[in-house]
């Protein structure tokens, strides 16, 4: 499967959701997501979103996932993971979804 994610910070006050599809190999939408956030940074969102469709397409017994996003930082810090940022948690999180067997 495959999922698609995105996330929004309201810019006057930092205000936050993120969101998602899962899709089967057609595209057919098997399932959306989406979470109210609160108060976050753009790259918080945009990993909340990702670690929320990961953590889906697992509980609906997925294994073998893609994953797109739009958020070059989040996908660099995917591959690098070795600078702290605030995000820190939630990209250890998605890493450890993703060393799943």
């Amino acid at each position: 499967v495959k999922i698609n994610t995105d996330a929004a910070v309201l810019e006057f006050d930092g205000r936050a959701a993120a969101g998602g599809l899962v899709r089967n190999h057609t595209g057919c939408c098997l399932r959306g997501f989406c979470r109210s956030l609160g108060y976050c940074l753009v790259l918080q969102a945009e990993a909340w979103g990702l670690l929320d469709g990961l953590e889906l397409a697992w509980q609906l017994g997925y294994r073998k996932v893609e994953a797109e996003s739009d958020n070059l930082n989040l996908i660099c810090l995917l591959q690098d993971n070795t600078n702290a940022d605030p995000g820190e948690a939630l990209i250890r999180r998605i890493l450890n979804i993703c060393a799943r067997p």
